[in-house]
């Protein structure tokens, strides 16, 4: 699972590697764009997608590791979590292109930060403070049947 458009591109120098082998997926790796820091610490620089407990700007312990046949730094710990939230949103194939607007509008109003894999599957990114409001938004959502969404954490 590769990151095209990562929401800090400009400051990413590598891509580290993190397992998303518990998430059900025929992929079983997440690379995920970081900013190195030095002694094996990594500044995240996207909105995962898969990977649960990381979000963009936190900073993680990523010694070097073997993962599904590739190797690099690999995620083991949050070492300086950033304050921001992981949120995903999965839009059904029947959901209408104009739902799809109003909904990354609502999201951007709530001022989250969107990362697209396809256009079924968005990953947003939210500060600590504000991702309860948006999840109550996507919630409303979710229950008008237009998407499915989730945190990406699950120690939070």
């Amino acid at each position: 699972m590769i990151h095209d458009a990562p929401l800090a591109i400009k400051t990413a120098d590598t891509a580290i590697l993190a397992s998303i082998e518990d998430r059900g997926l025929p992929a079983k790796v997440e690379l995920l764009p970081a900013r190195t820091l030095g002694d094996d610490l990594y500044e995240i620089c996207c909105v995962p997608y898969f990977v649960q407990d990381v979000a963009c700007g936190d900073v993680v312990l990523a010694p070097p590791g073997r993962l599904a046949g590739l190797e690099g730094p690999l995620v083991r710990d949050v070492t300086d979590p950033s304050g921001r939230v992981c949120l995903r949103v999965w839009f059904p194939g029947t959901t209408e292109p104009t739902d799809r607007l109003a909904v990354e509008a609502d999201i951007e109003s709530h001022t989250g930060r969107i990362e697209r894999l396809t256009e079924h599957l968005l990953a947003i990114d939210v500060a600590e403070e504000t991702a309860r409001t948006l999840a109550d938004v996507l919630e409303n959502w979710e229950g008008r049947g237009v998407l499915a969404y989730e945190t990406g954490h699950t120690q939070r």
